[in-house]
Order: structure tokens, then C-alpha cells, then sequence
């Protein structure tokens, strides 16, 4: 994102351009067309323009794809609830047309593309300022960290995780608040250990165990030793999960307790990521976490082919492209480091 922030210019008029005249052009008519989708004047300039040199057609189609991703939509709706229509400042950005009167004020508006991604980030800075102020302790997208709690049982955060303790007054509570961790506890019979995620409630003696909280569900394997799993909403409902056994919780059911492969749940402890005929879909949100920008994938039809491997971590984007290579499929880098996999 640095490097795109550092292309980004502004005229006497305040208004945002690219350095690259070509990537400033095609933001221009991205926003002209915005503007008057149905001018035919206007459309067959469009066409000659195109015309003229393939980095024409490259130049517009790599910002009409990042005009389009849900992400800087969210963003500039945030950003347009705030401030009113016809502001002066050019980082608000409105994706509806506007009247021909006020054409001139709305393409000022949305002077650039650029400005959109940098309006992005901020805003998705939001939440994660928000999980930062509530956590004890977070890790960012390719980072694991490993600590020692107040009584000694080990923890281990992995990436773009966080969690919040409460150690005081004898208790040892553990909130997963984001991601997942691992917990190696140390034996007190007096003192229950409880780990709370978004839909499950997680209480142990003495053991090792893992809990990961994904957007539906919570997901508990238990390593060694004995651990019982309620459900937070309904805490009589609850399961004890045996060694080699996992449990998935959701806002108001607990699965049936299954036998869970172990060696694949824990192999981010040792800096891999392993996988057997999974959904592609899925595997990309596993990777995701591993990765500082967007995924997307944007056909439909490549999110159901299933696929195995066994990777580093250390490289989520060289995984991405042998996911794109095991399925015809190609990998686009467009500025901002978004990853578009089609």
C-alpha cells in the first residue's frame, strides 16, 4: 500500500491524480463513464482511446476491478453516510450517478481510484484498532506468538489472532477474540481453566488443546488430556472430548463429538499448512489469514474444486499461485497487494 499511497498527486485544485498518465487516464474514464454510462459521443471516444495501445485496455480493466471489489464499495458508503453530498473533499467518494448539474462536484469528488484504496484501509484499520484496544495480547496476518500466562501453562497465538485474559482473583479465563490459539494448561484442580470464543465455553484441568473462531463457528481439537465444551449461549449444553477428538459450536447447537486429525489441525505450530481434498473456498480462507491484503476469487465455478497440499506458511502468496496452478486457474496482483485468484 505504500508504494500506492506514494503515487498519488494532487493538483491546485485539490483534486487526486496518478504520476502514470496512462493509470490517470483510465481512472478519468472509469469516472466519466460513472458519470454517463449512456453518452454515445462520449463511448466512442472511450473506444478509440482503448484502441490507441493494449496498456489502454490493461490500464482501465485493472482499475474497473478494483472500482468494483465490495470492499471499497463498504468503504465510500461508510465515508458517504458522513459527510454530505457535494463535500469538497475529494477522498469521499459516492458510486451513484449523479444529476448532469452536479457532475462536475461529483467527479471531483471521486478524483481518483487511488484515494478509494487508501479510504479502504482506513476504514478497515476500524476494527482491528477496536480488537486492539479489548485484547491483551494480537498478532498480525503471518505472525505466531508464543507466551507464558500468569500460571504458567503456555500459549500460542496464531496469526491475525487476539485474546484477553483474567487472571485475577484465582481465575484463569482466556477470551479467544479473534483467530485461533493454542494451550498447552498446567495441572490445578482448584482452579479451573476456561476458554470462551465467540459460541463455545472451552474448561479444562490440566491439558493441550487448540480453539479457532472462524465466522460460524467454533472449532475445538483436543491434543491430549480431557477438556468439557459448552455451548455459551446454553452452558447445560455440553460434550467431553477424549485425545484425538473435535468439537464445532455454533450460536445455538454443539456438533457430535468426531474423531479429528490432529497432525493436519496442529501443523501451523510448526510453520505449515496441510490440507486433503478440501473446497478451494476453503483453503483460501485459511490463507487468508497468512496474508496481509484481500483474496478474492472471482469465478464462482473454481471455489468447489477440491484440493490437497502441504505448505510453509511463510509464503501465502506462493501458495495461492500453486492453488492457481493445481486449477487452471490464474493469479492477479493489482495494487495494494489484492490478490484476485481466476
Amino acid at each position: 500500500m505504500k508504494n500506492t499511497k506514494a503515487k498519488l498527486m494532487d493538483d491546485e485544485s485539490g483534486a487526486y491524480h496518478y504520476a502514470d498518465p496512462i493509470t490517470d487516464m483510465a481512472m478519468d474514464w472509469l469516472i466519466r463513464i460513472e458519470a454517463q454510462p449512456e453518452n454515445a459521443n462520449q463511448k466512442a471516444e472511450f473506444e478509440r482511446w482503448l484502441a490507441e495501445d493494449h496498456m489502454h485496455a490493461s490500464a482501465f480493466s485493472r482499475i474497473a476491478t478494483m472500482w468494483d471489489l465490495p470492499e471499497l464499495k463498504e468503504a465510500t458508503e461508510i465515508l458517504a453516510a458522513k459527510h454530505p453530498v457535494g463535500t469538497e473533499d475529494p477522498k469521499v467518494i459516492v458510486f451513484k450517478p449523479r444529476p448532469a448539474k452536479s457532475s462536475k462536484t461529483w467527479m471531483r469528488a471521486v478524483a481518483a481510484i487511488a484515494a478509494t484504496v487508501v479510504v479502504a484501509v482506513g476504514v478497515y484499520q476500524y476494527p482491528s484498532l477496536m480488537l486492539q484496544w479489548n485484547a491483551d495480547y494480537v498478532t498480525q496476518a503471518g505472525m505466531v506468538r508464543q507466551l507464558t500466562l500468569p500460571d504458567g501453562s503456555q500459549l500460542t497465538l496464531n496469526t491475525n489472532s487476539a485474546v484477553a485474559l483474567d487472571f485475577t482473583e484465582g481465575r484463569r479465563n482466556v477470551k479467544l477474540l479473534q483467530g485461533e490459539a493454542y494451550f498447552d494448561v498446567v495441572k490445578d484442580a482448584e482452579h479451573p481453566f476456561v476458554v470462551a470464543a465467540q459460541f463455545s465455553q472451552t474448561e479444562v484441568k490440566g491439558t493441550a488443546f487448540t480453539v479457532r473462531s472462524e465466522d460460524d463457528q467454533d472449532v475445538v481439537v483436543l491434543q491430549r488430556g480431557v477438556v468439557e465444551v459448552s455451548l455459551e449461549s446454553s452452558p447445560a449444553v455440553s460434550v467431553e472430548l477424549r485425545p484425538g477428538q473435535e468439537v464445532f459450536a455454533e450460536r445455538n447447537a454443539l456438533s457430535h463429538v468426531q474423531p479429528a486429525d490432529v497432525e493436519t489441525s496442529l501443523a501451523w505450530l510448526s510453520g505449515r499448512m496441510s490440507f486433503n481434498a478440501e473446497p478451494l473456498e476453503k483453503v483460501v480462507a485459511q490463507v487468508q489469514r497468512y496474508y496481509p491484503h484481500t483474496i478474492l476469487i472471482a469465478r464462482d465455478s473454481l471455489k468447489s474444486n477440491l484440493v490437497s497440499g502441504n505448505y510453509r506458511l511463510d509464503n501465502p502468496e506462493g501458495i495461492l499461485r500453486s492453488l492457481a496452478a493445481a486449477t487452471e486457474s490464474t493469479v492477479y496482483r493489482i495494487p495494494g497487494g489484492i490478490l484476485i485468484l481466476n
